[in-house]
């Protein structure tokens, strides 16, 4: 599995929320993976440490997108009686992460497919944000 990792904002920067999206493809055939399995009732875990190991993050992705005729705008959600079993996710999962200061920090994400748990890891800067942090 290779993954190609982008952020929405490109910038990430402290006290800000942050998108990191994933883009998966099968390493041997260069095609887009959509068959990513549930592991522990998510299509992926990861966790985000700072470099001094000070900080940490621990994310979900958003899940699977559910149009819904009355509401003006989509939600994400895995309903709750869902068959985790027979559902498939991919190729592109979507984290939400808010960074708690500016630094250095080591990601790792874990994506289940054909029974097997594989961990990417990747590095990347956060930047001083000029705003306060947004708490939800």
């Amino acid at each position: 599995m290779t993954a190609t990792v982008s952020f929405d904002p490109p910038h990430p920067a402290s006290g800000q929320y942050v998108h990191l999206n994933f883009n998966l493809t099968d390493t041997a055939t260069g095609r887009p993976i959509t068959d990513l399995q549930t592991y522990l009732g998510q299509f992926s875990h990861m966790l985000l440490m700072s470099e001094d190991m000070t900080c940490y993050v621990h994310s979900h992705p958003v899940n699977l997108l559910v149009e819904q005729e009355d509401a003006a705008e989509p939600e994400y959600i895995i309903a709750p009686d869902a068959d985790l079993d027979a559902i498939r996710g991919g190729p592109v999962v979507t984290f939400d992460a808010l960074m708690p200061k500016a630094g250095r920090f080591r990601a790792w994400a874990q994506f289940q497919r054909n029974n097997r748990v594989s961990t990417l890891a990747f590095t990347f800067t956060v930047t001083q944000g000029s705003a306060a942090p947004v708490l939800a």
